[in-house]
């Protein structure tokens, strides 16, 4: 008989066999931290995008060094222009060499008293002068020693022989004033001039014997000695006229300089934003949220604006009214960079990123009172802005300084008409926000027209016999209206660009009549 009770199950669960290494791997699987999702995409794109800023980077950093190497090259085409004008006129304008003649004695004895030798008069001739005058005059002078004595001969002689060889020079320089059919006869006349004043010798000898014996027997008559006594030769007098100076010219384009100028400053656009239409349109969240942060964002510009370097190349042309005042006008060429830096996208007065900042993240805005606080603390990094401006303008100015050679002071003021030809804003790591405007565009937050006021002085120097001179000194300009189109501001409270450096100029004048030395 089957018992009632059912047999006792003594089955129990089956233990995990296996080796511990099997069991260690299923434990640490399932301990395992699985990546994140798209963990090597993002990974990837963040390497990506570094890269990207990197080559904007250097890209930025290779177009400054061109525009460097461009001023420079621009810089000494204008030098060397300037430098082959200023030859070009001084070899156009350079007289003459004066003609150097070579003479024995006489004619250094002649420009010994500052005459020269006419042209029909030879060396050769007044070597024989000088020849005669000896020889002729020791036959009177043997003749005479009875009559007047030893040393009244001689001295009359020589005396009477200076005065015609003076009195031939001044005949040679009279006839190469009047011609030369005068100049030949009076200097032929030179050894006949002793002869017409004294007589032949022979005659002059017994002439003065008769008298003595006449004086001895007491048959004299007064005055008959000195109507045969030679009369001294009138002294000739020299006069030198020395040579006019040079006048001025009377033709006034004479008194026309030119030349080119290169100016190295700092300039700052010192622009105020501050308005109420500064913003992009978009969707309603974006806008009111921009509503929130846009004068923020104005401030934060004002605050991150840097100067920076400016550099201006001219061509002058200037006028000199008197000795001491003269008006400059000219044609001028300048570039202009600025920086800034923003966390809002803020971009020539404009919102220009894609997406609106973390309107909580801005410390501004937090309500710490009522217990509210935005869930990220930290704010976004701001971002360089940079800005570029070219324009074109038209200077006058007046100058007041010495017009001499040598070093002298100078000053000068006026003011400059402007044209922006274009302007250029960068926000860095967005190159699709970048802004370009020119003289044509209608959406151009920049006034395209403005003027300005400039002073400057410094140091003028002229070399002597020279008609360029180079001046050196610092130049201040100010702007007269606002950089910005539209400001909303009053006219005493608007702002206004400045910048400050120092301008050297090169001019080149009409040649100058070089004096002669004879």
């Amino acid at each position: 008989m089957a018992s009632a009770n059912p047999p006792s199950d003594n089955h129990q669960p089956g233990r995990p066999s296996g080796d511990l290494e099997h069991l260690f791997r299923q434990k640490l699987a399932e301990a395992e931290v699985r990546p994140r999702a798209n963990f090597w995409d993002q990974l990837d794109h963040e390497l990506v995008a570094q890269q990207h800023t990197d080559m904007l980077r250097q890209n930025a950093m290779y177009r400054q060094r061109a525009a460097v190497y461009r001023w420079a090259a621009a810089a000494c085409l204008v030098l060397a222009l300037g430098v082959a004008s200023w030859a070009y006129l001084a070899q156009s304008g350079r007289p003459a060499g004066p003609v150097l003649a070579t003479a024995t004695a006489p004619a250094a004895g002649l420009s010994g008293l500052g005459l020269t030798l006419p042209g029909g008069v030879d060396a050769s001739y007044l070597d024989r002068l000088t020849s005669l005058a000896p020889a002729s005059g020791a036959g009177a002078d043997a003749q005479l020693v009875g009559a007047y004595g030893a040393g009244r001969s001689r001295r009359t002689l020589d005396g009477l022989a200076a005065a015609g060889y003076e009195s031939a020079v001044v005949r040679a320089d009279a006839g190469a004033a009047f011609g030369a059919p005068y100049s030949a006869p009076a200097l032929l006349a030179l050894p006949g001039s002793r002869s017409a004043a004294w007589g032949q010798p022979g005659n002059v000898a017994v002439s003065f014997d008769d008298l003595n014996l006449r004086d001895g027997l007491g048959l004299g008559r007064p005055g008959q000695r000195q109507l045969l006594a030679p009369a001294e030769a009138p002294a000739i007098r020299t006069v030198l006229t020395p040579e006019p100076a040079p006048k001025a010219s009377g033709k006034l384009w004479k008194r026309l300089r030119v030349g080119g100028g290169y100016a190295l400053s700092v300039f700052n656009p010192n622009i105020n934003f501050s308005r109420a239409d500064g913003r992009t349109k978009s969707d309603p969240v974006t806008d009111a949220l921009r509503s929130y942060y846009q004068e923020d964002a104005e401030r934060e510009y004002r605050r991150n604006l840097r100067s920076g370097p400016s550099q201006r190349v001219a061509l002058t042309a200037s006028y000199q009214l008197n000795p001491h005042w003269t008006v400059s006008t000219g044609a001028e060429w300048a570039e202009s960079r600025a920086s800034s830096a923003t966390s809002f996208g803020f971009l020539d007065g404009k919102q220009v990123g894609s997406e609106a900042p973390d309107f909580f993240a801005q410390p501004t805005y937090r309500n710490s009172s009522a217990g509210f606080s935005g869930s990220n603390s930290s704010t976004s990094a701001a971002r360089p802005t940079s800005y570029r401006y070219r324009t074109a303008a038209v200077p006058v100015s007046l100058s007041y300084g010495s017009q001499k050679a040598g070093l002298s002071l100078y000053a000068k003021a006026g003011a400059v008409v402007s044209l922006l030809i274009n302007s250029r804003s960068e926000l860095e790591g967005s190159p699709e926000a970048t802004r370009s405007y020119d003289i044509r565009s209608a959406e151009s937050p920049y006034r395209t027209l403005f003027a300005s006021g400039r002073l400057g002085g410094g140091v003028r120097y002229q070399p002597v016999l020279s008609t360029w001179n180079v001046t050196v000194g610092p130049s201040a300009e100010v702007f007269i209206t606002p950089l910005n189109a539209n400001p909303s501001q009053r006219a005493a409270r608007q702002t206004r660009p400045y910048s400050l450096g120092v301008e050297a100029t090169i001019e080149f004048g009409s040649a100058k009549v070089m004096s002669v030395v004879q």
